[in-house]
């Protein structure tokens, strides 16, 4: 039902549009907080404001079940050729193929931390033609490393963790390493070499690096970049030599022998490399974690565009080729959706909180 120019004929033969409704909706409820009840010589019947309320609701159904009627953009807060980047895109179609839209990725890095397209994100519209990859630490670290945010994490809908990985720690092939201990021993050979790359500053990479030092006794340089792609970049050209990246983005330089993969994140050796010990297995398990992409949208979005989103979203994770694509790039398909997405976001947080707390660091200073 198209509500724009429609007109309705109340009691007494006046005519209201759907303009007009929603005024006298607006006075009712400002009469209602005033005197508490329904001043029938001024507005309506409490039969009436009956009527009045379902038609709202019926409008705002309308307006969801409309979506979506144009192009919808998914904000992505890192540069194209990325982990990040890679799966927005391969999400990106299989959305477009379920809602017969065009579904745009726009590339937003910058800011640090990537807050220039979180902000941006959460300061859209809640009308699903905004989407947002958001990532582990944009989420679960940023709110504990910068004292001011442009957003938080309350601006958000959470729909749906999309995929997660562990990070590799890599070394460039000129240090001879193969294992934790031999890049220790080629550090204290090299201390003038002794900097490590995150693939942006106040990540998992970052403080993974950091809590390396410590546990080797080694004072590292910290060198950020803007994303794992130009990260990665200057480990394969040698401008730095070793760093925690995205396994997605190193795993191509890590198969050509490019790169040398030394120990990685998770729990478990991923399928991709099965050949490298994990970090627990190298006597430092409590630096294991992983990381992930999920999709998100501004805070306020329709309930029935927020689960239709989910279910395109599902489906896409779901689909053979899909699970290919991302397999092929280290990702494992996650699937949490909804309220346990939110939940766990929740959970994480306080473990990052804590170890950003013991590192000092603060992204502002």
């Amino acid at each position: 039902m198209i509500f724009r120019d429609a007109s309705f004929s109340m009691m007494g033969g006046q005519e209201k549009t759907i303009g007009d409704l929603f005024s006298d909706a607006l006075r009712l409820h400002s009469n209602v907080r005033k005197y508490g009840m329904f001043p029938s010589s001024r507005i309506f019947s409490a039969g009436r404001s009956f009527w009045l309320a379902s038609l709202l609701c019926c409008a705002t159904l309308g307006h969801a079940q409309g979506w979506p009627s144009k192009p919808i953009q998914i904000i992505v807060p890192s540069t194209p050729g990325g982990a990040i980047d890679s799966y927005a895109r391969v999400s990106a179609e299989h959305l477009a193929q379920q809602v017969k839209q065009p579904v745009v990725v726009e590339n937003r890095p910058g800011g640090g931390g990537g807050l220039i397209a979180t902000e941006a994100a959460a300061r859209a519209a809640a009308d699903g033609y905004s989407l947002f990859v958001g990532t582990a630490a944009i989420l679960t670290i940023n709110p504990s490393a910068y004292k001011k945010l442009p957003y938080s994490p309350g601006d958000f809908t959470y729909l749906c963790k999309g995929v997660e990985f562990p990070l590799v720690l890599v070394a460039h092939p000129s240090t001879n390493a193969r294992t934790i201990d031999d890049l220790a021993r080629w550090l204290q050979a090299n201390p003038k070499n002794a900097s490590y790359a995150s693939y942006q500053p106040g990540t998992p990479s970052h403080f993974l690096g950091y809590q390396l030092g410590e546990k080797l006794g080694i004072p590292l340089t910290h060198i950020p970049y803007r994303g794992s792609a130009p990260q990665v970049t200057d480990l394969l050209g040698g401008n730095v030599f070793f760093g925690f990246t995205q396994l997605p983005t190193a795993l191509p330089h890590i198969k050509s022998g490019r790169l040398i993969a030394l120990a990685t994140t998770g729990t478990v050796r991923p399928d991709s490399l099965k050949d490298v010990a994990t970090l627990a297995e190298q006597g430092l398990g409590d630096l294991t974690t992983t990381a992930w992409f999920g999709l998100l949208a501004p805070k306020g979005i329709p309930v029935s565009i927020a689960q239709r989103l989910i279910k395109a979203h599902l489906d896409a994770l779901g689909d053979t080729n899909v699970k290919a694509k991302m397999a092929a790039q280290g990702l494992s398909v996650s699937g949490v959706c909804g309220q346990e997405f939110q939940d766990a976001v929740k959970q994480e947080a306080a473990r990052w909180a804590r170890v950003v707390k013991a590192t000092g660091f603060s992204a502002n200073e």
